[in-house]
């Protein structure tokens, strides 16, 4: 099944075909999001097949919005536990590795320059 999500601080939007096929399966997740503290509104889009939480960021629901909506299957299991900012990190590592190669490939081609004078 195909999963498209969103998120931006205070906002998750996700759109699934599991949001058209099973109506009770939406409204069990939305009236249990709805309990969730911290969480503002919920809201199931049935034209597109997409669920849109808005939720205070400061109160900590984000954990438990994304865990609710994984047991709930609505989200894919290797999605729901990126910490903040993992994005630069793997961003900052990348640099910092393809930096490595560079030097090391500019360092070879001096060797190998050296040697063949």
């Amino acid at each position: 099944m195909s999963h498209y999500v969103h998120q931006v601080p205070g906002r998750l939007r996700i759109r699934s075909r599991a949001f058209n096929c099973n109506p009770s399966k939406v409204r069990q997740v939305e009236s249990r999001l709805k309990e969730t503290e911290g969480v503002l509104d919920v809201r199931h889009n049935s034209r597109n097949g997409s669920l849109t939480i808005q939720y205070d960021p400061a109160s900590g629901a984000e954990p438990l919005v994304l865990g609710a909506l994984t047991e709930a299957g609505c989200l894919p299991l290797a999605k729901r536990a990126t910490p903040p900012g993992s994005h630069i990190t793997a961003a900052f590592g990348k640099a910092v590795v393809t930096a490595l190669a560079q030097q090391t490939v500019a360092r070879s081609f001096t060797s190998l320059a050296t040697i063949l004078r």
